[in-house]
């Protein structure tokens, strides 16, 4: 992404970190449940319908190159057998 692109705060997968703070070492943890986004998945194959639930357990922490995020996502995709 450029430097001077900016980022759509309505897209539920943009988080604001205005409140984490930029000292190394502070810590946020989000919780939250998204409509999965178009394309969540290999094509043809196995993937998570537009619009169906993803939870998403989230930790951001401040770290000296900006922030971290790490986490888990849950969601119910569906496939076919390729083979």
């Amino acid at each position: 992404m450029a430097l001077n692109a900016r980022l759509d705060h309505r897209n539920p997968l943009v988080f604001d970190t205005h409140e984490l703070g930029r000292r190394p070492g502070a810590l946020q943890r989000l919780s939250r449940t998204i409509d999965a986004p178009k394309d969540l998945g290999i094509q043809g194959v196995i993937g998570v319908p537009e619009g169906a639930p993803v939870e998403l357990d989230l930790r951001l922490e401040s770290v000296m190159e900006g922030v971290l995020v790490t986490g888990t996502a849950r969601a119910l995709a569906k496939g076919e057998c390729v083979r």
